[in-house]
Parts: structure tokens; sequence; C-alpha cells
């Protein structure tokens, strides 16, 4: 039984039926890393039920090919990163030939999903065989919808093929985030155009709470001015003052 870790070389000599030796030098196979243990990957960015707003593109994490007790590790090969829509809608984004977009469907294996670059990946600190790693999403969010994001990452070692992309693969833990770009809506409710004691402003606010369930409101301000007579002035809470940011 080989050690995942350990390193071994490998001599053969070949021997026929009536007992004839190769005489040959031995080939041999030295330095031989086995390796079993599986990389790992993570997802910093977004967080775990974070909103997003416009202007999101950079996904961002770690990935690492651990050392076995030995010490050794056959190091980081790639990493594919999976994003997902959930239904209504289902939808995976990736290449089937005709450039980077979502599809209905998924690749027929993992390998289909988008690398993230080399370029991306920063080993820090230098030597640690962790990386920091980052991925430029160029398409398009659906507003008010949820997302998922699993990262794919494969080691450098081979299987028995020896055929380069054939090493231990292991899922990155899911990562669900929500996407909203509508703003949320605000109203005043006992204020017209006439009045003659005005001791509170009432109003409602809301923000499509139809849509998924974190999605809320997170604060009202409010802005009164005083348009006549002239100057204008603002209500800072406690006086009349002149304008500079009204809210």
């Amino acid at each position: 039984k080989l050690t995942s870790g350990n390193k071994y070389e490998i001599k053969c000599r070949a021997f026929d039926l009536p007992e004839n030796e190769n005489q040959t030098p031995f080939p041999t196979r030295t330095d031989i890393l086995v390796d079993f243990r599986k990389p790992e990957s993570r997802i910093n960015l977004p967080q775990e039920n974070q909103i997003v707003k416009s202007g999101f593109t950079i996904i961002s994490g770690t990935a690492t090919d651990p050392p076995d007790p030995s010490g050794n590790r056959s190091g980081l090969y790639s990493l594919r990163i999976k994003i997902r829509k959930p239904p209504p809608g289902e939808s995976f984004w990736w290449d089937p030939g005709t450039g980077l977009g979502w599809q209905a469907d998924p690749p027929a294996s993992p390998d289909g999903y988008p690398v993230i670059p080399y370029a991306n990946w920063t080993e820090d600190p230098p030597g640690s065989g962790i990386y920091r790693w980052f991925y430029n999403f160029t398409g398009s969010w659906v507003d008010n919808s949820p997302f998922t994001i699993e990262v794919y990452a494969r080691d450098d070692s081979r299987n028995p093929t020896e055929a380069v992309g054939t090493g231990n693969t292991n899922w990155s833990p899911l990562r669900t985030f929500y996407y909203d770009e509508t703003p949320p809506r605000s109203k005043t409710t006992n204020v017209t155009a006439f009045m003659n004691s005005l001791p509170t402003i009432s109003g409602t606010a809301d923000d499509d709470l139809n849509t998924y369930a974190l999605r809320k409101v997170d604060g009202v301000k409010i802005n009164i001015q005083r348009l006549e007579p002239p100057p204008l002035w603002v209500w800072s809470g406690s006086a009349w003052v002149e304008p500079t940011n009204p809210y």
C-alpha cells in the first residue's frame, strides 16, 4: 500500500517462463510522489447571503493543495467556477462553444465551467502554497434573484494514464448571494398641499418584499426644506440651517 505524501522509486526487470532474466539496466522511475489528498478552495466574496447591487463583477476567494503529513503535495493545477441562477429560469454560466453566457443546461462535466486564469492567482504568502484568486464576471445578473457559486479545484497529480489535468478534484462549499439593483420606494402619507399643523410627518417605505425574504429597507431619511420666504433653508433635525447635503 502506497502512502499519500510519500515519494517512491520504482524499478522493473523482466523474467520469462524458463526464468531468463533481462540483463539490461533497470528501467527506473524515481522521486514519484503519491498524492491522494484533495485540493481545497473557498469563496470569500460575495459573503454568504450577501445582497449585492449594480456594479458587482469581482468574485474572489482562496485555494490550496494541502500538504500530507510528510509535507509533500503536488500543488494546484486548475480552478474552475460554477455560477448558477436557481429556478425559476434556472441557468448556468459557461461557454458551450459560442461564447460565455447563461445557458439553460450545465456542461457535460465540471471541466466545462469557466477557468479562473492563472494570472488571477497570487500566492500569499509566497511559498505557502495558498493562493488568493479572483474571477471577473462579464455577464449580466438578473435583478431580484438569488445566485449560487462553487469552485472546482484540481491538483497537479496524475492518474495512471499520466495525462495532464487528471489530478484529484474537489468542490468548494456552496455560496449563495442575491442581486438587487431596484431602488426601494418611499412616500409620505399625512402631508397635503395646505396644512395648518404638522407635528408629525409619517409615511411608508418598502423594498418589494415579494421577491426574497432577505430584501428589506435598511433606513429612511427625510429632507424638509423651507422655500418661502427666501433664502432656502433646510431642517437639520433641531434647527433651520443653510443647505449643504440635503440628506
